[in-house]
Order: C-alpha cells, then sequence, then structure tokens
C-alpha cells in the first residue's frame, strides 16, 4: 500500500513516468484532481493501486457513469475503496445490483457519491436486504426513495434490518403500507433515546404521548427535525398563530413546511387581509398552506 501525502501530490508528477503520450490529457488532470482533491483537505489518502495505467479503466468506467471533472475528484477523494476494489469483480457487479434500485443515471450518481463505500464491498447485503424490504411490500419508486435517503440500511446485517422493520411494525406501521418506508428511514436514523427525546419535545408542548405518536405515525420525518427546530415550530403555531392542537395532531405535515418563507409570511398577509375587513370570508389557513406560490400571490397579493 502507498500512502501519497500533501507534498507528494501537488501537481501531476508523480504519474509523469508512467503516463503514456497516447493517454488523453483530460484522463491525467482528473487522476490529479482526485489526488489533490483529497490532499488538500489534509486526508492521508491509501492509493492501493501500484502502476498508474490501472487507473484508467476505473476512471472510464466512472465517465461512462455520468461522473466528470471536479465531480469525479470528489468521488475519488471521498471513496478510496473505488480504486482499490477489483474492476470486474467488484465494483461493475455492484454498481449493476444499485442500477436496479434506483430510478434513473442522476439516482445512481447521487447515492454512489454519499454512500459507495458502504454499498460497493456489501453487494450480497444490498441485494439481500433488497429483497427482503420487497417481501415487506416496499418496491418500485419506495425502495429507490429508501436507497436515496440511507443506503446504509441495505449494507447492514439482515438480523438489524429486521431489527428496524419490527420496529417500525411495533409502533404502527403495516407492512405493505405507503408509509413503512417513511417510518423505517426515521427510525433507523436516530437511537431510540433520541426517538424517545423528540416524542417528549412534542409532549412538552401540551401533547399526549398519543398524540405525538399519531403525528410521528402521520409525519415520520417530523421527528427527522432538530429538537429546536421541532419545539420552535410547534410554538409559532400554537403561541402565534394560535392554531388549535387539534389541526397539528391531524395535519402534522405542516410542521414540515419551511416557517420563514411560507408560513409566517404567509399568515401575516392572511392577517393583514382580515385586519382590514379586505375578505369576504375568512379561508381556512390550513388550505392557504398548501396552496401553490403562484395560486397564493394571485388570490391575495396581486
Amino acid at each position: 500500500m502507498t500512502l501519497f501525502r500533501v507534498e507528494e501530490c501537488r501537481g501531476e508528477q508523480p504519474f509523469a513516468s508512467h503516463a503514456s503520450s497516447r493517454r488523453p490529457k483530460s484522463l491525467q488532470r482528473q487522476i490529479a484532481e482526485a489526488l489533490r482533491t483529497a490532499t488538500q483537505a489534509s486526508v492521508l489518502f491509501p492509493w492501493k493501486l501500484r502502476l498508474y495505467s490501472l487507473f484508467q479503466p476505473k476512471i472510464e468506467y466512472f465517465q461512462l457513469l455520468g461522473f466528470h471533472g471536479p465531480e469525479l475528484g470528489e468521488l475519488l477523494s471521498k471513496n478510496g475503496i473505488l480504486l482499490g476494489c477489483s474492476l470486474n469483480k467488484t465494483l461493475v457487479p455492484s454498481v449493476k445490483c444499485v442500477r436496479q434500485i434506483v430510478n434513473n443515471k442522476k439516482d445512481l450518481i447521487k447515492v454512489l457519491q454519499r454512500y459507495a463505500e458502504w454499498i460497493i464491498p456489501r453487494q450480497q447485503r444490498v441485494l439481500d436486504n433488497a429483497a427482503f424490504f420487497k417481501s415487506c411490500g416496499i418496491v418500485g419508486s419506495q425502495l429507490s426513495f429508501l436507497i436515496k435517503k440511507n443506503a446504509r440500511l441495505f449494507a447492514m446485517r439482515e438480523s438489524l434490518v429486521r431489527n428496524y422493520v419490527s420496529r417500525a411494525v411495533n409502533l404502527g406501521f403495516s407492512v405493505n403500507s405507503r408509509m413503512l418506508v417513511h417510518g423505517l428511514r426515521t427510525i433507523s436514523s436516530m437511537s431510540i433515546v433520541k426517538f424517545n427525546r423528540k416524542l417528549e419535545i412534542i409532549q412538552s408542548c401540551g401533547f399526549s404521548r398519543d398524540e405525538a405518536m399519531q403525528m410521528f405515525r402521520r409525519t415520520p420525518g417530523l421527528l427527522g427535525r432538530s429538537e429546536t427546530r421541532l419545539k420552535f415550530k410547534i410554538e409559532v403555531f400554537l403561541d402565534k398563530i394560535m392554531l388549535p392542537k387539534s389541526l397539528l395532531v391531524n395535519n402534522p405535515v405542516i410542521l414540515m413546511l419551511n416557517m420563514e418563507k411560507r408560513v409566517i409570511p404567509r399568515w401575516r398577509v392572511l392577517k393583514l387581509l382580515i385586519s382590514k375587513n379586505l375578505l369576504m370570508n375568512n379561508p381556512s389557513f390550513l388550505r392557504v398552506l398548501h396552496m401553490r406560490e403562484e395560486k397564493f400571490l394571485e388570490k391575495y397579493i396581486s
């Protein structure tokens, strides 16, 4: 194994003796850029290949997948395993495996950028876990959604994956329901302690444990917010906008909306129009929140 340190990788000199004059310059620049990206971040990057010529087939393969320029350099610098594993025995079969799950090339690139080091060396686990998710009703676009949001799930031991699914079912998500994938994504991204702490945040705002669980089951992503942000949003709706708690329990999805760009501005506009008696009927604020931006501007601003 060779370690290329910062002072050794400032240019393309380490490769000069190996580079053939017939190699395209763009290829040389992309490999050099990958090394510079790694070293500029003060990373000791472990290159497992001894000869420059061994880089070429993999670089060309990544180019065919859609990686170019800085994007390619970033991929290689963050995922050293990509240049250290076998092209035909590991890389190509693993990418083919992911391709069967994601919807398109754009999603494939996104998954590899974020999770390559997790999924590339664990091809069989990815296949086995994907098959298990399908048996639970997580198929098609939902399976693609899950690997984009948390590909680590696909690389875990099957026993751990089954435990997560069991937890989701115990929390009220049915197998074969469309909400299972969302519940699974949320609970697999945090510890049980953190999960319970976020439920306690909701309860501290005046909701019962049962109401907090109803909100989670209706909008699982709600617990993906930070504790501070979650509390802030609930308090704005209850204390400033004065919405009844029952409305939040039944429509927790509005807590996912951007407060500064959507909720508070629309509330202020509506409040002003009502105070000046410019509306024939007071509209439902919930309906106003769900309006498309163009429709809202046309109806209340223009």
